[in-house]
Formats: C-alpha cells, sequence, structure tokens
C-alpha cells in the first residue's frame, strides 16, 4: 500500500499484519492506500497500529492518509471492535484521538537497522547517525516540531567506579526555531542483551537479557555499577521511541526503532 507519492506507509508491523491476510479476500477490497467505502461509511484499515479510522466525509481521505484524526467528522475504533455494528448502533469512538499516532506494536524486531558510525569497544550512540535521531511532527495545538531520540549505551569506567548501562532520552523543539531541546515524556522500551564477569574475587559469569519501558523523557537500565571493574562483558541494545509522546505526533507514522552496535571487551 502505497500514496501517490510512492512512500511507504507500512512498517514492520503493519507488514506483518498485512501478511497475515495474504489468503483472504480483505486486501482486494481495499484501495491501494487502504480505504473502503461501505454505504455512507468512508473507512481506513491502519494495519500499523490496527485502528479503523471511519468518516461519513469523503473529502477527509487526504487528511487521514496524513495522521490527521482531528477533525469532529472521524471515529477512531480498534481492529478488535465489531466496527459495522457499531456504526449501526451509531457508537462514538472507542479510542482516544491523542493515542492514536502512538498505536505502534512494541516488540522486539531482529531485522531492523544497526547504527555503527563512530562506535568503540566502551560506547556506541546515535548521535553520528542522523536518520536515527530526529522525526519532524506536528504538535498536538499546531505547529511543527522536531522530536528527537538520543541513544546510547556504554560501559563507563572512573578508576574507582564503574558502569555498564544503556539510555534514550527524548526531547522536543519547535522546527527552525530555538535552539534549545526540552524534555518531553513519551513511551520509551529498550531490549538488553548483556553478559558481564567482574574483577571482584570469586565473581561468576553474568547473563541477562530482557525489556525495560516507561512512559517518560529518559529511559536508563543500569546492569552493573561497582567500584570494581569488569573484567569481561558484551552489550547489544535494540531501541523503540515514539515521537511527541502528549504533545505531538509523526503525520506520516514514523517512530524509532534500531540497535546499537554491540559494545565488549575480551570477546
Amino acid at each position: 500500500m502505497k500514496n501517490s507519492g510512492e512512500k511507504l506507509r507500512v512498517s514492520q508491523e503493519g507488514y506483518n499484519e498485512i501478511s497475515s491476510w495474504a489468503d483472504s479476500p480483505l486486501l482486494e477490497l481495499l484501495d491501494q492506500d487502504g480505504f473502503i467505502i461501505i454505504e455512507d461509511y468512508l473507512i481506513y484499515l491502519n494495519f500499523n497500529n490496527r485502528t479503523a479510522v471511519v468518516s461519513t466525509n469523503l473529502e477527509l481521505k487526504d487528511q487521514i492518509l496524513e495522521g490527521d484524526v482531528s477533525s469532529e467528522d472521524i471515529r477512531l475504533f480498534s481492529f478488535d471492535d465489531d466496527v459495522i455494528g457499531l456504526l449501526e448502533a451509531n457508537s462514538p469512538s472507542t479510542l482516544l484521538k491523542s493515542e492514536y499516532n502512538a498505536r505502534i506494536m512494541t516488540t522486539y524486531d531482529p531485522l531492523v537497522y544497526t547504527v555503527s558510525s563512530g562506535c568503540n569497544w566502551d560506547k556506541c550512540d546515535n548521535s553520528n547517525d542522523v536518520n536515527n535521531i530526529e522525526i519532524v511532527g506536528t504538535s498536538y495545538s499546531g505547529g511543527i516540531f522536531r522530536y528527537r531520540l538520543e541513544a546510547k549505551h556504554v560501559y563507563q569506567a572512573a578508576g574507582i567506579y564503574f558502569r555498564l548501562l544503556s539510555q534514550s532520552k527524548h526531547m522536543r523543539k519547535p522546527d527552525g526555531g530555538s535552539v534549545t531541546w526540552t524534555a518531553e515524556a513519551t513511551s520509551l522500551y529498550l531490549w538488553y542483551d548483556y553478559e558481564y564477569k567482574s574483577k571482584k574475587r570469586n565473581s561468576s559469569l553474568i547473563k541477562r537479557s530482557g525489556q525495560n519501558n516507561v512512559f517518560n523523557n529518559v529511559l536508563e537500565p543500569t546492569y552493573y555499577s561497582s567500584s570494581r571493574g569488569l573484567e569481561r562483558f558484551y552489550l547489544k541494545t535494540q531501541f523503540y521511541g515514539e515521537p511527541g509522546g502528549n504533545h505531538g505526533y509523526s503525520p506520516s507514522g514514523q517512530f524509532w526503532q534500531f540497535n546499537l552496535t554491540q559494545i565488549d571487551k575480551g570477546y
């Protein structure tokens, strides 16, 4: 499914959702943008966030494609809802419009891009990768903003104190305006896989993998902190973030999801 500018609108999650319907008549009923008209209703199936967008105003099609669902003529329903039955009953939306552009499935993706520029054995971040740090979006109160996700994982050493951690930070600023970034809470996720052995006497090898998430401007899990350094370690991290949070959103449905190159010592 593409728009007239041939810009892909389907994320990896959306592609997986569409693929699950490959052998059904559903996809044959939709136009190339994911719309269908049933009686008086224009219905858009957003496979990226499993949401049905409904309006009786056909002129809103382009606005809906841009991710703008602010019109009072638009109602939102989940894929899990019996949408036709709810429309027959003249039901209001079952989803909040403020959450529409944040309804992305947050799962680990083994196929996402890996940032490698500027990385070394003890630190990797996305500061040198312009494609994985800023997303242009729209504020709910109006205006164009840049949303920024700074991500890193690092082994910090200060002689008498050592840490192994991952960190993501979400910020915003007016596009073309202030040079100052302001902290903004949003949905942040990360998936980690690490192994280490401390220089402490009788230390054993520690190995863990898992997930952390928060609705905040910072997510920072610390895996090791001690007055003794690490004899050996590796750390892999995948980051996910939704641009805008409660402040705004990406009209095209963009979000961050990428790996940082593994950092390691002794492997």
